[in-house]
C-alpha cells in the first residue's frame, strides 16, 4: 500500500509513504506483514531522519522497511533535522496491526484419496508467505493448496499453518474417513429366473467407479445398483469392485443361493441311436431319454431278451444332461452281451426292456423316495461275431486254390506227347490243353506248320510200356487228299497210313510228283517230371 502525509514547516516539506495504495490517516496491515515508509519529502543536503513506529522500534534509514509482531494501533511518526534550524516533525499516521485468521476444514466428510482445498481465509497480501504442514509429512507454500491423504483407515492429521515473516502459526486437525465397499440385498436367496437388484452401500468421495461381477460368467455392469437375472439356479459369489481416484480397487463381497424353480417332472421319450449292431465288434447301444421339470437324478434299468445279463447304468443329473429348450436329454451308454458266434453270422433278435425312474428335487414331493417311472420296449438286432478258427479255414482254402492254380499253370506247360517237330529250321512242340490226355493220339496238321506239308497230316501215338516208364511211340503220314506214296523212316520205307515205331532222332521223307522229296525230322527225347500211375519212385522219363 501507499502511505502519504505531507507537512510543510517554512520551506521543509515532508511526506510519509508506504507501498500499496493511499490511504489517509490510518492503514491496515497483518501481524509480521513487511511494509515499506516511502519519504518524498523536500529537503537540503545533510538532512537527517528519525522514524518512530510506534512499538518501540526507531529508524534513521530515509525509507525503512519495519513490520509489527502484534496486533494493535500504532502511530507513525518522521522527523527531519536541518542543519542550522530545529527539528520538523510530520504528522501522525496511524497503523493498525491485525492478526491472520485461521483454516477452518470443510465440515462434509473427507475420505482417503479424496482431493480437497485448504482454502486460505487470509485474502493474499504482496510479499505475504505462507508454510502448509499437513501432517503427513507433506506441505505447501501456496496460498491455498489441494491434498489428499492416502494412508488407509480413519485417522486425524494436525495440520499447521504459517503466515508471515513473522510466524502466526495456527493449527488444528482433520478427519479422513476410509472408503468401505458395501454390498448387501434385501436377501440373499432368490429362484431361478427371478429378477434381483443389488444395493451399494458404499461409503467415500465423489466420482466412484463401480463394477459388478455376478459369479455367473455374465456380463459385468458399471451401474451403482444393477438389477440381475440368474438363469441358473446354486450359489453364486458377487463381487463389488470399487475405483476411487488416487485410492487402489476395494472390493466386497456377497454371497448368493439361487433356487430352481420346482416343476413336477417327467419322462418323455425313450428311444436307441442304432437299432443294429455289432457288425463292427460293437455291442455298446446308446439309450436317450428326454425328460422335464425339476429333479434330482434318472435311473435307467435294462432287461434283454432272449440275452440277458444288461448291468445297470450309473444315475445321472440334470447337469450331466444336454439342455434343450424345455427338456433335458440324457445318453446311457449299455453294454448288451455278446450273442454266441455264428459261421453265418444269423441276425439275432433283441428285445430291451427299458424302465427309466425320474426322482424329483422337491422335498414336499410326495414322489421324491421311488421316483416316477416309464417302461418302453426297444426293438434291437445284434450280428454275431464270426468264430475264431473260421479265419483258419479260409487261409487253408486259399493255399488249397493256390497250389490248383500252380498245379493248373504248370500242366499247361507240358507236353500231351513227347518229341519235337523241326520243319525248315523252325521247331514245333506237340502240345494240348493242360487236361488233355498224357498219352493216346494226336493229329498234327502238318501245313499249320508249314505251308510246304498242306494236305499232309501226321498221327502220333503213344502207349506205355508194361513194366517200363517208358512210352512206345508211333506214327503215320496220312495225305487229306487220298494221295499214295511213301514215307522214309530212318532209310526205312512205310506207306501213307502205315505206323511206324519213334526212336530218337526220326528223320522223315518221302517223294511227292509235285514237290520232289520233303523232309521232316522228328526228335522224340523229352524230359518229362510227371508220375503216370506206376508204383516206381523215379519220375523223370527219357523218350
Amino acid at each position: 500500500m501507499l502511505l502519504r502525509i505531507s507537512i510543510t514547516c517554512g520551506l521543509l516539506s515532508l511526506a510519509l509513504a508506504g507501498v500499496g495504495q493511499t490511504i489517509e490517516p490510518t492503514v491496515t496491515v497483518r501481524i509480521g506483514e513487511s511494509i515499506t515508509f516511502a519519504n518524498k519529502s523536500e529537503a537540503p543536503e545533510g538532512t537527517t531522519w528519525l522514524w518512530t513506529f510506534g512499538d518501540g522500534d526507531t529508524s534513521k534509514e530515509k525509507e525503512p522497511t519495519h513490520k509489527y509482531a502484534k496486533e494493535g494501533i500504532y502511530k507513525v511518526r518522521l522527523t527531519a533535522k536541518v542543519p542550522n534550524l530545529d527539528p520538523v516533525q510530520s504528522r501522525e499516521l496511524l497503523v493498525e496491526v491485525k492478526k491472520a485468521t485461521a483454516f477452518t476444514p470443510p465440515s462434509e466428510k473427507i475420505y482417503i484419496g479424496q482431493e480437497f482445498q485448504f482454502k486460505n481465509p487470509n485474502p493474499p497480501r504482496p510479499g505475504e508467505t505462507y508454510k502448509w504442514l499437513f501432517g503427513d509429512g507433506n506441505s505447501s507454500g501456496e496460498h491455498s493448496p489441494t491434498h489428499y491423504y492416502k494412508t488407509h483407515g480413519s485417522k486425524s492429521y494436525t495440520w499447521t499453518l504459517t503466515v508471515g515473516g513473522i510466524a502466526q502459526v495456527f493449527s488444528g486437525t482433520i478427519e479422513i474417513h476410509p472408503i468401505t465397499p458395501k454390498v448387501s440385498s434385501d436377501s440373499t436367496t432368490v429362484n431361478k429366473g427371478d429378477e434381483f437388484q443389488f444395493k451399494n452401500d458404499t461409503e467415500g468421495p465423489p466420482n466412484m467407479e463401480w463394477e459388478w461381477d455376478f459369479g455367473d460368467d455374465s456380463p459385468k455392469s458399471n451401474e451403482k445398483e444393477p438389477y440381475h437375472v440368474y438363469e441358473k439356479d446354486g450359489g453364486f459369489e458377487v463381487t463389488l469392485t470399487v475405483k476411487a481416484p488416487n485410492v487402489g480397487p476395494l472390493y466386497s463381497k456377497l454371497k448368493v443361493i439361487v433356487k430352481p424353480v420346482f416343476t413336477k417332472p417327467a419322462i418323455g421319450s425313450i428311444t436307441i441311436d442304432r437299432s443294429e449292431m455289432g457288425a463292427d465288434g460293437n455291442y455298446t447301444a446308446k439309450i436317450i431319454v428326454e425328460a422335464t421339470g425339476t429333479y434330482e437324478k434318472l435311473q435307467l434299468k435294462v432287461d434283454g431278451d432272449p440275452i440277458s445279463g444288461i448291468s445297470p447304468s450309473e444315475p445321472q443329473s440334470s447337469g450331466d444332461a444336454e439342455k434343450g429348450t424345455n427338456t433335458f436329454k440324457h445318453t446311457f451308454k449299455i453294454t448288451v452281451p455278446t450273442p454266441p458266434t455264428s459261421v453265418t453270422q444269423e441276425p439275432v433278435a433283441e428285445k430291451l426292456k427299458v424302465t427309466a425312474t425320474i426322482f424329483p428335487d422337491d422335498p414336499a414331493d410326495e414322489k421324491k423316495a421311488t421316483g416316477y417311472a416309464k417302461t418302453e420296449t426297444l426293438n434291437l438286432t445284434l450280428i454275431p461275431k464270426k468264430p475264431w478258427w473260421l479265419l483258419y479255414v479260409y487261409i487253408l482254402a486259399g493255399c488249397i486254390l493256390l497250389a490248383i492254380i500252380i498245379t493248373l499253370v504248370v500242366l499247361a506247360k507240358r507236353p500231351v506227347i513227347p518229341g519235337t517237330i523241326t520243319l525248315n529250321g523252325a521247331d514245333h512242340y506237340l502240345t494240348s490243353s493242360p487236361l488233355g490226355p498224357k498219352k493216346g493220339k494226336l493229329e498234327i496238321d502238318l501245313g499249320n506248320l508249314d505251308s510246304d506239308y498242306d494236305g499232309f497230316v501226321m498221327t502220333v501215338s503213344a502207349e506205355k510200356r508194361s513194366n517200363s516208364t517208358q512210352l512206345r511211340i508211333n506214327s503215320a503220314i496220312n495225305s487229306k487228299n487220298g494221295a499214295e506214296g511213301e514215307v522214309a523212316a530212318n532209310s526205312e520205307y512205310f506207306d501213307f497210313g502205315r505206323g511206324f515205331p519213334c526212336v530218337e532222332v526220326m528223320t522223315i521223307e518221302w517223294p511227292h510228283e509235285e514237290r520232289g522229296r520233303l523232309s521232316l525230322i522228328y526228335d522224340t527225347h523229352q524230359s518229362d517230371s510227371y508220375d503216370y500211375g506206376d508204383d516206381q519212385d523215379d519220375d523223370t522219363y527219357e523218350y
